[in-house]
């Protein structure tokens, strides 16, 4: 479910690559449920981070 919200925001342009990836990166003990949370959206996460990265490479061709 919570893979599904996170498609659908990227998809829609509210929430942008970079705060995706920050949030990943983003190592606390604050929140006890974000290792589940990042368990579920592992893959897609980097599978951006992979686009991301090609993008960039693109832009530098």
């Amino acid at each position: 479910m919570l893979l599904r919200y996170f498609v659908n925001f990227y998809d829609m342009e509210i929430i942008e690559e970079e705060a995706f990836l920050a949030w990943k990166e983003d190592i606390t003990q604050e929140f006890p449920g974000k290792g589940k949370a990042l368990f579920q959206v592992n893959q897609w996460l980097t599978w951006l981070e992979t686009a991301e990265e090609e993008e960039s490479d693109d832009e530098a061709d």
